[in-house]
């Protein structure tokens, strides 16, 4: 969008919540988004003198940045803090909305492969509330975490909802997997301990998506 337009709309502002997307982890030009919709909106931003600019990010970017996407994200991020305006970054773990996604991804010749990690994923209202209430809090309060209620291994969340939506294929974890091309340890994708927490189970969630 012109920054003339979004410098329009912002006028007024306290708060501005980054929630862009490049479209996709495989999108090639991911980084080139990131940068300009970063520059954009800080410009905006500073010039209507927000009391908290918001960033909608990952957790485990700092930590995948051999992956694009997740380089990208920390472009994103380093350019805010660098801004000078009070900032918040807002790490979230895998939406369960998501999963299916991620999921898919290893899927090779009849079975699905994924690499043997720890995930704490979250429901993507959830995240909204938890963005809105560090949106309406303390401003510039640096980088903060937020996951579900429960640790889980990817393999295991695969498999309850394989089984959930009857798809026979079997789950294999395999230490050589990657996540997105990129390698990962067990503990790669979990928040840190000061992480807020959601409450929405991912089994109780998975019953009321299918009931919709």
């Amino acid at each position: 969008m012109d920054p003339g337009r979004l410098l329009e709309i912002a006028r007024g502002a306290d708060v501005i919540i980054d929630v862009t997307n490049a479209g996709s982890f495989g999108s090639e030009d991911a980084l080139s988004f990131f940068r300009q919709a970063g520059r954009n909106l800080l410009s905006v931003a500073a010039s209507v003198e927000v009391s908290n600019y918001v960033i909608l990010s990952l957790t485990g970017t700092d930590r995948l940045i051999e992956a694009e996407y997740f380089r990208a994200k920390l472009v994103q991020e380093n350019l805010a803090m660098a801004s000078g305006l009070p900032i918040t970054v807002i790490r979230a773990t895998q939406f369960y909305e998501l999963l299916h996604g991620i999921i898919s991804t290893g899927q090779d010749k009849g079975i699905i492969m994924l690499p043997r990690t720890f995930i704490r994923p979250i429901c993507a209202a959830e995240v909204a509330e938890l963005v809105a209430q560090a949106a309406l809090g303390s401003s510039g309060r640096g980088v903060l975490e937020i996951a579900g209620p429960e640790v889980m291994t990817l393999g295991d969340v695969a498999r309850e909802m394989l089984t959930f939506w009857e798809d026979p294929r079997p789950v294999v974890e395999d230490e050589q997997s990657t996540y997105f091309g990129v390698p990962i340890s067990q503990t790669t994708l979990l928040p840190g301990n000061a992480a807020w927490l959601g409450k929405t189970r991912f089994h109780d969630w998975l019953i009321a998506d299918r009931s919709q």
